[in-house]
């Protein structure tokens, strides 16, 4: 709607501001408070969706206290992508999530760290259809937004949690500032250890939080407390996968936990080892070169094994070899039978050599001790099946026994004619 450019007809102040409290936008005269101007009444239903996608974002950038920057981008990049083909004819859902991810792509590009998770929570929409928009609205307005860092959302993630003594019990309350330390520190471990590549964040940031919580007071009553009652105390949605990023990064700090020389003797396991993550995080490089260092030991270890039970298969094929004498020579008649054994030990011995061969072309350079998850756990992959193809020109011969099904049959033949005859009268 365009703003009035004359003086309120009233009164003939100028003091005109836009009202939009409600549905529908209007001008309001500031002192006399009469209505210059408002939306028409028999706005189609696009452009309703139009404006209640503009508030929306207003609302988010108020509640979020974002900058105007910010709040100007995203409308831009809503009024541009609404009517989009792309998004003009889709279903109200993705429209409603359309607002949020113009948020959420105008936060990316000035720098402001924001997850995708909480716009959506915020919206109560639904995250797989928000994703879907916003991988969406990328591609077809071809924008650029740089990759979020995971360690500038970690200290407002930590604030969303209640743990402070007025929330929680003394026992369970905990100073947000060395959460926050101590979780952008297990972090950068997840992050060398890639626990967070291909990763939605939320998860592993609900896990990180939550180890770092453990290790500021390894007592027993905190460890007790499983990540489940751990947001029922903080008051904060669990995220499904968020369980097993800890299990994930527990396991990796039971690997490294065992390069520490004072816990040669301790067996380690996922809920002992928050007692000494302090000491892992403190000692990480060092402990990473070691337990990359000694996995790299056994494995060559294990290929010299390997290779040394082919070399012993390789002996009992070919056989011990055998002395040769005077009484061995063979004579002219015999020569062709000693021709042919010949030829058979050295096919034995080939076969031997092919092996070995086989087993080395197989030898690999020595995988990583941590891997990506796509290297972890491959997803099986179905092998195409080799169709045949069927040489077909239709000149081929008709065999005695299939030449019965082109024949006609007199029922046949009768319906044919009849249909012949209707087709000819109606014509």
């Amino acid at each position: 709607m365009m703003q009035p450019s004359g003086p309120c007809p009233e009164c003939g102040s100028s003091q005109i501001v836009e009202d939009s409290l409600y549905s529908q936008t209007q001008f309001v005269c500031e002192d006399c408070g009469a209505v210059v101007s408002e939306g028409l009444l028999t706005t189609t239903l696009s452009e309703e969706k139009h404006l209640n996608g503009l508030q929306r974002i207003r609302s988010l950038c108020r509640i979020l206290r974002f900058s105007s920057n910010i709040e100007e981008s995203s409308e831009v990049l809503f009024k541009k992508a609404y009517y989009h083909p792309a998004f003009l004819s889709t279903h109200t859902e993705k429209k409603e999530a359309l607002a949020g991810c113009c948020v959420l792509v105008a936060c990316r590009q000035n720098d402001w760290p924001i997850t995708m998770g909480t716009i959506s929570y915020l919206l109560q929409a639904n995250g797989e259809v928000m994703h879907k928009v916003y991988t969406e609205l990328i591609q077809k307005l071809h924008l650029e937004t740089p990759p979020t860092d995971l360690t500038q959302l970690i200290e407002s993630h930590c604030n969303s949690f209640n743990l402070s003594p007025s929330s929680c019990p003394d026992l369970f309350s905990e100073d947000t500032t060395r959460l926050a330390k101590r979780a952008s520190e297990l972090l950068e471990l997840a992050d060398e250890t890639w626990l967070v590549t291909g990763r939605q964040p939320v998860p592993i940031l609900t896990a990180v939080t939550y180890m770092s919580w453990l290790s500021l007071r390894p007592v027993v009553s905190r460890l007790n407390i499983s990540l489940i009652n751990f947001c029922k105390i903080a008051k904060v949605p669990v995220p499904a996968p968020a369980s097993k990023r800890l299990i994930e990064l527990q396991d990796v700090l039971c690997k490294l936990g065992q390069g520490l020389p004072w816990l040669r003797g301790v067996k380690l396991d996922r809920k002992s080892v928050a007692k000494y993550t302090e000491d892992i995080l403190k000692h990480r490089g060092i402990l990473l070169r070691q337990a990359m260092r000694k996995y790299e030991e056994e494995w060559e270890n294990e290929q010299k094994c390997s290779s040394v039970s082919l070399s012993d298969s390789e002996e009992d094929v070919q056989g011990p070899p055998l002395k040769k004498t005077k009484l061995d020579e063979p004579s002219e008649g015999a020569a062709s039978g000693d021709q042919d054994k010949g030829v058979s030990s050295n096919t034995s011995g080939h076969k031997g050599k092919e092996v070995v061969l086989n087993s080395e072309k197989k030898k690999s350079q020595c995988p990583s001790l941590f891997l990506p998850p796509c290297l972890q756990n491959p997803h099986p992959r179905r092998e195409r099946e080799v169709v045949a193809e069927l040489d077909v020109f239709g000149d081929e011969e008709i065999l005695d026994s299939e030449i019965d099904m082109y024949i006609r049959t007199p029922e046949e033949v009768q319906a044919l004619c009849q249909a012949q005859a209707k087709l000819t009268k109606s014509s």
